[in-house]
Order: structure tokens, then C-alpha cells, then sequence
């Protein structure tokens, strides 16, 4: 039998190197497999050094045109997407809604992304062009919009409680957000008024309200429940607030994968609903 001695310094090696296998695992870009793993609306950020990769593969002559019509194509060859089509070849000439934590140059691209994600048909808008500040002719990734599950944002023409709640009263959704609704008292200063309404527990925030003026637009969740649309009547009475100048908005949280359905729903059966539409998210890349 062959018996195998080996020196401390030699074992101390062999474990430096299996722990360094192990232990220093790094995500790379390689190839169609690993992008798909990030192949949706949550993670679609990691797929970041695959799309810059391919970019980076370009010529720089090449024409705005050209890098988009390849990337597309590139896109087009993963089997997890179901489609990549040109939204639009520069946004600043569109109505392509983008959030740039830089504006100064909108993306030279978006892109639609559309892919499944557990049995859901889900759109992202990617966005791409050169990274600020915009002096090099490398293109990169910079982010993309995505649609929030289920969020459903809805503006109306409803100017009174009333009609709002007898609204929301004739689904069972949970209301995410309801704002737009505009406030004033008869007899006490908004300023009076915004201090007691922040006790409320459904109250989140004022996000308008009209400089030297006594008008404001509270923001409320869930206001789907009964106890808080009684509440909000009496505390209307208690501080003789009336309504002025409303087009109340409304997000309804829908059953995930039924959003287009409802935003159909909703524009062809409530004439007072003059916009409705996915809740937009915005990640960088």
C-alpha cells in the first residue's frame, strides 16, 4: 500500500487552491444561457454587461441605425424573448415617456422588450445610447421602464367624493393610490387643516398644493376600505371642506396578467376615464 506524505506547506497550497475555485465565482457574459437567467422585468438590470458586450462589439462608424437594427436582431436571437421591436430611433423626438437621472441628452434608442415570465406576457422599454456624458461613440445599456405587476393608473373626470367612492365601491380591488382631489375649508386655513390630516392612517402625503392659495390634494391608500371612506367624510365635516377643481386619479391593484385586459375594460365602458394605463417603473443599468 502506497502511503502519501505531504509537507504542511504543500497542503496549505492545495487548499488555497480549491478555496480559490470555489470561492471566487463571478458572473461573466456568456452567451444566451446566462442572459436569460435576468430575462425579466425584476433582474432585467443584470443583463447589463451581455447587451453592453455586444455593443462594444460594434464598429464606430456604424450608424445610429444600424448599432439599434443589431442590437434588435441580437436580442431577437435569445429564446427567452419573445419579441424585440424599435419603440423609438431617438427618443427626444417622441413621446416615449423616459426618467434619465441625466436629461440633458435623451437615449438614441428604446427598445421593446417583450418576454414570459411565469406564464405572464411581460414588456420592458430599453433604453440605450452613450453613457454620460455623451462624448464617446460607445453605446451602453443605461436603463430600461417596466410595467409594475398588477398596478393599474387610472385618470378620471370624478370631481366628487361621492362618485368616487360609488367608483371604487364597484370592483374589489385594492386601491394602491388616490390623488388629485382637490380640497379647500370654508372656515379654517389649509395649513390648519394639513395638521390634523397627517394623523389620518390612510393619509400619505400632500403632493399639491396651489402657492398662496387654501386648495390641496391630499394622497390616500387604500381607500377601497369602507372604514376609511367613512372617516374621510367625517373629518370633510368636521374641517367644512368641499371639493374644487377635481379629476381625481386612481391606481387599482388588478389580478397580475389581467392589466391590459382592465386598461381595455376600463377606457371602452367609463366615458368619465379619460387615460388609463400601466404603472411605470424605472431601473438603471
Amino acid at each position: 500500500m502506497n502511503i502519501f506524505i505531504f509537507k504542511p506547506i504543500t497542503v496549505l497550497l492545495l487548499l488555497a487552491m480549491l478555496f480559490g475555485i470555489v470561492g471566487c465565482e463571478k458572473i461573466e457574459p456568456n452567451g444566451e444561457t446566462d442572459f436569460c437567467l435576468f430575462a425579466n422585468a425584476e433582474n432585467f438590470h443584470e443583463t447589463a454587461p451581455f447587451i453592453n458586450e455586444h455593443l462594444s462589439s460594434l464598429p464606430k462608424n456604424w450608424s445610429d441605425e444600424r448599432k439599434l437594427q443589431s442590437l434588435i436582431n441580437w436580442l431577437n436571437s435569445q429564446s427567452c424573448i419573445i419579441s424585440a421591436t424599435l419603440e423609438q430611433e431617438k427618443a427626444k423626438n417622441s413621446n416615449v415617456p423616459t426618467t434619465r437621472s441625466t436629461p440633458l441628452e435623451p437615449p438614441r434608442g428604446v427598445i421593446t422588450i417583450r418576454f414570459d415570465e411565469d406564464g405572464v406576457t411581460e414588456d420592458i422599454l430599453l433604453e440605450v445610447g452613450p453613457r454620460y456624458p455623451y462624448t464617446s461613440d460607445l453605446w451602453v445599456a443605461t436603463g430600461y421602464r417596466y410595467m409594475k405587476p398588477r398596478e393599474v393608473r387610472l385618470a378620471t373626470q370624478l370631481s366628487t367624493v361621492s362618485t368616487v367612492y360609488d367608483f371604487i365601491n364597484s370592483f374589489d380591488f385594492e386601491v394602491l393610490w388616490l390623488h388629485n382631489m382637490w380640497f379647500s375649508s370654508t372656515t379654517h386655513s389649509r395649513d390648519y387643516v394639513l395638521e390634523n390630516l397627517v394623523k389620518k392612517e390612510n393619509y400619505v402625503a400632500t403632493i399639491g398644493t396651489i402657492p398662496g392659495g387654501q386648495t390641496f390634494t391630499p394622497t390616500f391608500h387604500s381607500l377601497e376600505n369602507k372604514d376609511y371612506q367613512a372617516d374621510w367624510l367625517r373629518f370633510m365635516a368636521d374641517y367644512n371642506l368641499f371639493e374644487t377643481n377635481s379629476s381625481t386619479q386612481i391606481t387599482f391593484l388588478v389580478p397580475k396578467g389581467k392589466e391590459i385586459e382592465w386598461i381595455k375594460k376600463f377606457l371602452a365602458d367609463y366615458e368619465f376615464i379619460t387615460s388609463a394605463d400601466f404603472n411605470w417603473g424605472y431601473k438603471s443599468m
